[in-house]
């Protein structure tokens, strides 16, 4: 799995998805979204924060095999998905991997 956002300016990526995002589902189930719910036209992306117990990872769902590897039934962890718009995750994503996996 591939993009993942930091956070912006210090600013924990865990702030900047409650402020800037929309919460659309959460717990240990992932939401029934279809490919077009994913691989939208609309400068946003779902993002997906799910709890390692450790430490938080939030991966960004650039296309619907993202979604699949992210929503496996057999995975329990906690996890809070998000709309968040484009912008502001490719402020907290490295340049180089946000091109190699967005294309900009």
């Amino acid at each position: 799995m591939g993009l993942y956002f930091q956070g912006i300016n210090q600013i924990p990526k865990e702030e900047v998805l409650e402020k800037y995002g929309k919460l659309i589902h959460e717990g240990v189930t992932s939401p029934k979204l279809k490919k077009e719910d994913i691989e939208r036209d609309d400068n946003q992306f779902v993002v997906c924060l799910i709890d390692n117990t450790l430490f938080t990872a939030a991966g960004i769902m650039y296309d619907y095999r993202e979604y699949e590897g992210f929503s496996l039934s057999s995975d329990h962890r906690y996890k809070k998905w998000y709309i968040v718009p484009k912008n502001i995750l490719k402020q907290g994503c490295d340049d180089g991997e946000w091109k190699a996996y967005i294309g900009e």
